[in-house]
C-alpha cells in the first residue's frame, strides 16, 4: 500500500477531519524525518502517534510508544491492542532488552511475547541504552529524555509530543544536532479549556466539597472565603498545627480530603476518570 493510500485510509476511519498542525505532523511522519509536535492538551496529539504507529506496522517494521506514567502504559496498552490486535501490542517490563534489534520483549501480562509494537514507560528504553553503552543504568530523573535521544540507534526515528514545551525552536535544533533532521509543529489554540478545582472537607461535613479555584484570572468568591477562613485561624494557632484541645486556638474550619474522600467527591459530580500523583512508593498500592 502506497504512502497515499494508507494516509487516505487512516484518515477515512477517524470520522472526522483534522487541524493543519495534525496533517503537517502526518506529512513529516511520511517523510521519514523525527517530528517533534508541541500541542495544548486535549488537541489531538496522539492522533499522530497512532498514525506513525500503524503506517511502521504496515511496513513490518517495530514500534515503542513511551509514557511518563506507568499508569498511561497500561491504558495505552490497551488501546493500541484493540487498534492493532492484541497479538502485535506488548506492555514492556524490566526485561526489554532493545528498540533497535528484534528481541524477545516480556509481557506481564501474559500477551504478546514478540509484539511487533511495545508500550512502557520512558525509563525503559532509557535502560537498554544505558546497557549499550558505558553509563550505569539507574534511577530515572529529569535528563532520561536527553539519555534516550543520545543513546539509541541512529536508525531509530523519534515522534515527540508535548505540551509543555516552552522552547519549541531551541528544543527541535538541539533535537536535529543529535538525531538528524527534525520538523517542528507548533499548535497554540487550546481546544478544550482547563478548570482548575480545589477539595476540602469542611469541618463536621461528612462529604468533601469541590469548588472552582478561580473566577477568569481571579480566585473564585468561594475558594477566597476558604482561604480567608484558614488564614484567620492560622492567626490565632501558636504553630504549624493545630495542638487539639489543649490548645486555645479553634480547630480549623476546613481540611484536606483523604484519597478515598477525594475519589467519592468525584464521582458525585460526575468528574472520573482522574490521575492521582503519589509521591511515595510505600503507600502506592
Amino acid at each position: 500500500m502506497s504512502i497515499l493510500e494508507y494516509r487516505d485510509r487512516f484518515i477515512d476511519s477517524l470520522g472526522f477531519g483534522l487541524d493543519r498542525f495534525q496533517l503537517d505532523a502526518i506529512e513529516a511522519v511520511d517523510q521519514r524525518v523525527n517530528v517533534l509536535v508541541s500541542a495544548p492538551t486535549g488537541s489531538g496529539k496522539t492522533l499522530i502517534a497512532n498514525y506513525a504507529i500503524g503506517r511502521e506496522l504496515e511496513r513490518e517494521q517495530r514500534t515503542f510508544y513511551t509514557t511518563p506514567l506507568k499508569a498511561l502504559s497500561n491504558q495505552k496498552y490497551h488501546e493500541l491492542g484493540e487498534l492493532y490486535g492484541a497479538g502485535r501490542v506488548g506492555l514492556l517490563t524490566g526485561t526489554f532488552r532493545s528498540i533497535a534489534e528484534h528481541d524477545c520483549c516480556h509481557d506481564d501480562r501474559g500477551a504478546a511475547q514478540h509484539a511487533s509494537h511495545g508500550v512502557g514507560s520512558t525509563e525503559r528504553p532509557r535502560t537498554c541504552g544505558a546497557r549499550r553503552s558505558s553509563l550505569p543504568p539507574r534511577s530515572v530523573s529529569r535528563r532520561c529524555l536527553e539519555e534516550v535521544l543520545i543513546l539509541t540507534p541512529p536508525a531509530v526515528r523519534f515522534v515527540a509530543l508535548s505540551a509543555t514545551i516552552g522552547n519549541a525552536d531551541f528544543l527541535g535544533e538541539w533535537f536535529t544536532q543529535v538525531r538528524g533532521p527534525t520538523t517542528i509543529v507548533v499548535e497554540k489554540t487550546r481546544p478544550i479549556e482547563l478548570h482548575n478545582h480545589v477539595a476540602v472537607m469542611k469541618r463536621g461535613q461528612p462529604t468533601a466539597d469541590i469548588v472552582d479555584l478561580l473566577d477568569g484570572p481571579r480566585l473564585s468568591d468561594e475558594a477566597r472565603r476558604i482561604d480567608n477562613s484558614m488564614k484567620a485561624t492560622r492567626r490565632f494557632r501558636p504553630g504549624p498545627k493545630w495542638q487539639g484541645p489543649k490548645s486555645s486556638a479553634p480547630p480549623p474550619p476546613f481540611r484536606a480530603p483523604r484519597r478515598s474522600e477525594l475519589m467519592q467527591a468525584l464521582e458525585r459530580d460526575d468528574l472520573l476518570p482522574v490521575i492521582v500523583f503519589i509521591f511515595s512508593s510505600r503507600r502506592v498500592r
